[in-house]
């Protein structure tokens, strides 16, 4: 399995309200794998589905000291990870920033502009 494809772990602690709230005013915060699947209620932000990938919006090439922010990721299943990666990451990361925000908004009545 490839560095970037992260597997969920089982039985993690679901994130609460208080720390959403905290994630919201602290878009920064480096987060480990487990939360970000907690964040989005392990489903794919696009379709859905079970996912299984942690994916950086901005590779960490490109964010070498930051990519671990919560902000910049997002969990995909397998094909929608796929997907991300064959049309570019630059073509689908605004895609991907809708998804995320709708999910965002739908599961905690969060609401991003960025």
């Amino acid at each position: 399995m490839k560095e970037y494809m992260i597997s969920r772990k089982l039985n993690v602690p679901p994130v609460s309200k208080e720390r959403m709230e905290y994630l919201i005013n602290n878009p920064n915060t480096e987060v480990e794998e487990n939360e970000i699947f907690n964040i989005y209620r392990g489903k794919c932000i696009v379709c859905r589905k079970p996912s299984i990938v942690v994916h950086e919006l901005i590779p960490r090439s490109l964010l070498p000291n930051s990519w671990r922010r919560w902000i910049n990721r997002v969990i995909l299943c397998n094909a929608c990870h796929h997907d991300a990666h064959a049309h570019g990451t630059i073509v689908e990361r605004d895609f991907l920033v809708l998804c995320r925000n709708q999910r965002l908004g739908e599961y905690w009545n969060i609401w991003l502009t960025q």
